[in-house]
């Protein structure tokens, strides 16, 4: 069984203190163990790709009152294939990248899946 000086769970915040802690004391063993994708849950199901689905809304929101200042605008159709698309778009480029440079460092060991 490896022994290790620190394990993080997730790869989300304790990525602000895993490298600096590893950076001052380089003969450190660490581990990260992710249960699903990398990146936390800011970036694959919280606060960022909330952000890109609900400014959609917004703006459906907004059309939708757009009479008030005289201006007719319908909405026509919202295809949420594609507002969905873009979030993904958005946040696959860099769960890949930290996924990458998880797993390719040397100075940790990464566990993606771990137990699941």
């Amino acid at each position: 069984m490896r022994e290790y000086d620190i394990i993080a769970i997730g790869s989300g915040s304790s990525m602000n203190i895993i490298p600096p802690l590893l950076h001052k004391n380089p003969k450190m063993r660490a581990a990260i163990i992710d249960k699903d994708e990398p990146g936390g849950i800011c970036l694959t199901r919280g606060c960022i790709p909330t952000k890109m689905l609900v400014y959609p809304a917004e703006l459906v929101r907004i059309i939708e009152h757009a009479a008030i200042f005289g201006i007719d605008a319908p909405i026509k159709k919202v295809d949420f294939q594609k507002v969905m698309g873009r979030m993904r778009e958005h946040i696959d480029p860099q769960i890949e990248s930290i996924r990458k440079g998880l797993s390719g460092a040397k100075e940790l060991d990464y566990y993606l899946n771990f137990g699941v």
